[in-house]
């Protein structure tokens, strides 16, 4: 540690509750292969910002080759922003790139999420959570948006508690490990997706035959909906899913591990906690 990095020095206590951005800047990708070496080293700062106390979690590096759509800097974003940004760092262990992306609008970056958590972070007995996901799951994959799949993909995996439902609905639905009132459910769903026109009150009102209200169908469609565009923000954007997803929900956890709410209890409010604890993607 730099003599002016102490605790009496520039770095201070608080610092270290706040998100730490490395920018790994690059014009194109000739100069990522054509300048390695600085490359390496603006990489390291992440692990400098970790020796120098900032969890890990708290360390965002942002690293896309520049695109169209630049991700706005930390510095730009306004406090509530970074305060929502924070609290999915704590309690996922990193920021799913499409926090950062969509905060280049934030009036449409709040509405934008308090239409998702609207949909996405309440149950009911015929339409869980894990339903839920499972609908961004199949109408992203047909709308060939990567960002969607791959992250839906992870909730999906943890909140149906099934490591292989995410890729068999990925790739063909119809054939994954569903009963029939969640084939019924992601039907309807798609068609809502990629064919709007041929949807009637004929074939939203099937899905009453598997116990939805009327209140669960609009929700189906506004899922199905919302994502539609979110498929299409993604691929305007370019953003691409972070690595940590891919693992997610995938692994049992270890024999020697804590249960969350004792781990959650023992950890330092700034330590990262249990993936579950994710809630967008």
């Amino acid at each position: 540690m730099l003599p002016h990095e102490h605790e009496d020095g520039k770095i201070q206590g608080w610092h270290r509750g706040r998100l730490a951005a490395v920018y790994v800047r690059q014009l194109s990708r000739q100069q990522v292969l054509d300048q390695g070496e600085s490359t390496r080293l603006q990489y390291r700062l992440a692990d400098r910002a970790v020796a120098l106390g900032w969890p890990a979690c708290l360390v965002i590096v942002i690293d896309r080759v520049r695109r169209m759509f630049d991700v706005p800097s930390l510095e730009d974003m306004p406090d509530d922003l970074l305060s929502r940004i924070k609290q999915v760092a704590d309690k996922s262990g990193f920021v799913p790139n499409i926090f950062l992306t969509l905060a280049r609008r934030p009036a449409e970056w709040r509405a934008f999420f308090a239409y998702h958590d609207a949909l996405m972070d309440k149950e009911t007995p015929a339409l869980s959570k894990g339903d839920r996901e499972l609908i961004v799951v199949a109408t992203s994959a047909e709308n060939r948006c990567l960002y969607c799949v791959v992250a839906h993909g992870a909730i999906a995996r943890i909140r149906t508690r099934n490591p292989r439902i995410a890729d068999q609905v990925a790739t063909d639905w119809r054939s994954a490990e569903l009963d029939d009132r969640q084939r019924a459910i992601l039907q309807v769903a798609v068609k809502i997706a990629v064919e709007p026109w041929a949807v009637n009150d004929e074939v939203l009102g099937s899905l009453r035959a598997h116990g939805l209200t009327d209140d669960d169908i609009w929700d189906v469609g506004s899922i199905s909906a919302f994502f539609a565009m979110s498929n299409r923000l993604a691929r305007l954007t370019s953003t691409m899913p972070n690595e940590e997803f891919y693992l997610l929900g995938r692994l049992p956890p270890t024999p020697s591990a804590l249960p969350v709410t004792t781990a959650v209890l023992a950890a330092p409010p700034l330590l990262c906690h249990t993936p579950a604890g994710l809630a967008h993607g």
